[in-house]
């Protein structure tokens, strides 16, 4: 039996030791692997332009996105750059004219930065999400967009929220949207950077973080998304607020029609009420919102 026990031992000690090594060397080959397209021209002294004019923009961001989640110097690399046909101006801004530059460039920030570094960085500043291209996302009329989509959902609420008597649109002069999936927007939420600034009365109020967001969407070629900016009249039982709300109705690829809050982080039913500022009670001094009307919205 001591023998028996003795051996487990061993083993047991053995599997600990040989862990970590196993470890390492699992990342030292996913490593190789991503290097792979890279360290093969590197040897020729292929120039950056040449080597992304032969592999692709396209297979380039792909190599790139597959070095990134075990090199911190790439990850880093590529908060310099959100679609492919950006990736060789990215390469020409940080001085690299070869992959030889690259793969030295690379090693070089990989020695002061970590991946929690350069994640920290990516949350401040904003890293497209996979999975988020326009040019595969169906379209909407902006009509569709508005009567189809919103105003007729918003009336389907059993009165929650609605449409003011002199409710308005008003249209941005583009014919049509795209529409992103529920976990695009829910990646997108995650990735925008604004949503970190506190709420400031007037400097960062509501309309700003509307504004902040829509013109993020647009500084990562976005704004064909359909997101339209909202004015909305605030209710408790028939008693109106003073002042009223700005937020951002979504229209998804299934057509479903949603409050975009960019200071919360969150997608919400036409049917949510509460919303900062309005998640008291009356008989506490606060308003409780319990309907929403839409007064304005701009497409």
């Amino acid at each position: 039996m001591g023998g028996k026990a003795a051996n487990r031992t061993v083993e047991a000690s053995i599997h600990c030791l040989c862990q970590p090594l196993l470890s390492m060397l699992r990342r030292a080959l996913l490593t190789a692997a991503a290097l792979l397209p890279f360290a093969a021209l590197a040897q020729a002294s292929e120039s950056i332009s040449s080597f992304v004019a032969n592999r692709g923009a396209a297979s380039v961001a792909k190599d790139l996105k597959a070095i990134a989640t075990v090199h911190a110097g790439w990850r880093y690399f590529n908060l310099r750059w959100q679609w492919p046909d950006q990736i060789l101006g990215a390469f020409q801004r940080a001085g690299i004219a070869t992959v030889a530059d690259a793969l030295a460039w690379a090693d070089r920030m990989a020695a002061t930065l970590s991946h929690t570094d350069v994640e920290q960085m990516e949350r401040e500043f904003g890293k497209l999400p996979d999975g988020v291209d326009p040019a595969l996302m169906p379209s909407a009329t902006v009509d569709a967009i508005h009567v189809q989509y919103i105003a007729a959902q918003a009336n389907a609420t059993n009165g929650i929220c609605g449409l003011t008597p002199d409710h308005e649109a008003w249209p941005n002069g583009d014919p049509s949207y795209k529409l992103a999936s529920e976990d695009n927007w829910k990646a997108l939420l995650q990735a925008y950077p604004g949503a970190l600034k506190p709420y400031v009365a007037t400097a960062n109020d509501c309309e700003k973080s509307v504004d902040n967001f829509k013109g993020w969407l647009c500084d990562m070629r976005l704004g064909v998304l359909a997101c339209a900016k909202v004015w909305l009249e605030i209710y408790s039982g028939t008693q109106q607020a003073p002042s009223g709300h700005v937020t951002t109705i979504i229209v998804t690829d299934m057509g479903k029609a949603l409050f975009l809050e960019p200071q919360d982080r969150a997608l919400q039913p036409l049917t949510y009420t509460q919303f900062n500022g309005y998640r008291g009670d009356l008989s506490s001094m606060f308003f409780r919102a319990t309907a929403t009307r839409i007064a304005r919205l701009l497409i």
